[in-house]
């Protein structure tokens, strides 16, 4: 049966370890003296679900940001290179997607987490917000992913006369969904670099860059190369 300490020490796992030999002790006796005072023999579920979010959240340092900008270049580069090279022979065999995937679902992720570990290990992301703002954005760019895919699938089906399919009628609310959820990222993320700012202004930053950076941002993570969308065959 594993005692409190144990269940304590089990969590403490999701930090790394660099910060469990500075903090872990002393975080470990806090937490089991306030659950020894209301008798309890296990984390609460809120102890848990913090100690989940703030260690991965420790996590985002210098070293995460190399190491996620170094790992989105090959995977960018193979787009860009699949695109300009084997699109129409992967495109035969309905993988005329995959440029993008390597691109929105691989290298902009990576890219992502490159550049919200620096203000996260400068001290200006709170741990528990940056994992937030890092699932928005996951999230906003696998419904920019569906929606390009989708605006390829359209464009194929209006060029050889056939009917709309709903996945290609769906590029309006996915291109949507998108911009909404990654303005909502980008509003938490600079509401959060911003709390030191003044109440009356602090809101105005949020909301400028909900709009206007999502489809920004999008636009430069496309492959720069010859259309997708008019590959045959890139359902």
């Amino acid at each position: 049966m594993m005692t409190l300490e144990t269940h304590y020490r089990r969590l403490l796992r999701w930090y790394p370890a660099s910060w469990r030999a500075v903090h872990g002790d002393v975080l470990i006796g806090t937490l089991m003296d306030a659950a020894e005072a209301e008798g309890r023999t296990r984390p609460s579920g809120a102890e848990a679900r913090s100690m989940m979010l703030h260690g991965i959240g420790e996590r985002f340092t210098v070293r995460a940001a190399l190491l996620a900008a170094v790992g989105a270049l090959p995977f960018s580069f193979a787009g860009i290179l699949v695109t300009l090279v084997g699109l129409d022979t992967i495109a035969q065999f309905g993988g005329g997607w995959v440029p993008l995937a390597l691109n929105l679902l691989v290298a902009a992720p990576l890219a992502t987490i490159a550049a919200l570990a620096l203000p996260r290990h400068a001290g200006l992301l709170r741990p528990d917000r940056v994992l937030a703002v890092l699932l928005l954005a996951v999230t906003a760019w696998a419904c920019a992913f569906l929606a390009a895919w989708s605006w390829s699938v359209g464009f194929d089906e209006a060029d050889a006369g056939l009917l709309r399919t709903p996945f290609s009628l769906a590029f309006g609310p996915l291109f949507v969904a998108g911009w909404a959820i990654g303005g909502l990222a980008f509003a938490l993320a600079v509401l959060e670099l911003g709390r030191s700012l003044p109440r009356g202004i602090r809101w105005a930053p949020p909301l400028v860059s909900a709009v206007i950076a999502p489809p920004v941002i999008g636009l430069a993570a496309y492959p720069r190369t010859p259309a997708f969308s008019q590959a045959p065959g890139s359902w």
